[in-house]
């Protein structure tokens, strides 16, 4: 969705002259301000992650192009805080709706308010299975239900990417994705997994479509 899209369908286009662009490089980290304003991914995609005292990450969810992020909005939701770091998984570039707008905004302008209420529904539930799998799924599980859900023959990602991605250390996810290759579940490169799954789904596909077959 556009940025001309979104502040129609949230009925905010007059805002458009007050909004704050950002540019991120990939890998680069920022920590928002409990209440600085909502998050517009223009592009790119960002992860949001939270830290533990002894420095262990976890990523809660991720955001991608045309989503908005609450986690600088706790002006919407004062008696709740997040204490949490987002790091652009791509070169990304946002745009800010100051607080000052949110808070009028979700006090003035119901489209607005049910648009942003669902989505912290749909965060907060994204967190609440994060938890039920992190405390009732082996690493296992979880690590190839994570690279199932790409849905991509090649997913280009690092081991130590996905180990911060779980929160876990780069040699057991290693170890992990070693015995998956030994399965024949995926075939790993440098800095990339092929995943056999979806390239036996594609082949069968084609075999299946006769017309769909490249030249």
């Amino acid at each position: 969705m556009g940025i001309d899209l979104w502040l129609k369908e949230f009925e905010i286009a007059h805002y458009a002259p007050f909004l704050i662009y950002r540019d991120y490089c990939k890998g680069e980290r920022f920590y928002p301000q409990s209440c600085e304003g909502l998050i517009y991914l223009l592009s790119g995609s960002l992860r949001i992650i939270s830290t533990s005292k002894k420095g262990k990450e976890m990523t809660l969810f991720s955001i991608q192009e045309g989503e908005i992020c609450m986690m600088s909005s706790s002006c919407i939701l004062p008696h709740l805080s997040f204490e949490v770091g987002i790091e652009s998984m791509l070169k990304s570039r946002l745009a800010i709706l100051p607080s000052r707008f949110v808070d009028c905004l979700s006090r003035s302008n119901p489209v607005f308010k049910n648009k942003i209420y669902t989505m912290i529904n749909l965060r907060f539930s994204q967190v609440l299975d994060l938890l039920n799998q992190t405390a009732f799924l082996p690493l296992y599980e979880r690590v190839e239900n994570f690279l199932k859900s790409q849905n991509k023959q090649v997913v280009y990602i690092t081991h130590e990417e996905i180990a911060s991605h779980f929160g876990s250390t780069r040699e057991a996810i290693s170890k992990i994705l070693k015995e998956m290759e030994q399965q024949g579940k995926i075939v790993l490169q440098r800095g990339k997994i092929i995943t056999v799954r979806e390239l036996a789904l594609k082949l069968w596909k084609q075999e299946s479509n006769p017309h769909q077959r490249n030249p």
